[in-house]
């Protein structure tokens, strides 16, 4: 059976946005300008993150002990984009063997 690509309509798209954005939004799912926003409002609070006080006390005794950092990230843009934000991040912090 050959596959039939099946293009949505316009009025699918969330409105305010340029028709290749528009359809970028749509083929994700995204059909609102609330599923859209990119606003801090709509994160997560970094309290709710299970296991965040450990985490933040192990990097902050590593840094304060010179201890070796192993970041490990995918490599899609926001695994690749992260990953080097944290690397810089720590090494602002003075650790001084992140790798």
């Amino acid at each position: 059976m050959k596959p039939r690509l099946v293009r949505r309509q316009a009025n699918h798209y969330p409105e305010g946005y340029s028709p290749l954005i528009g359809r970028l939004l749509s083929g994700r799912g995204i059909t609102s300008d609330a599923e859209a926003s990119l606003e801090l409002a709509g994160l997560l609070h970094p309290d709710s993150l299970k296991g965040i006080d450990e985490a933040a006390s192990l990097l902050a005794d590593a840094v304060c002990r010179q201890a070796s950092v192993l970041i490990v990230g995918d490599f899609d843009a926001d695994g690749a984009t992260s990953t080097a934000l944290m690397v810089r991040v720590l090494t602002a912090f003075g650790a001084q063997q992140v790798r």
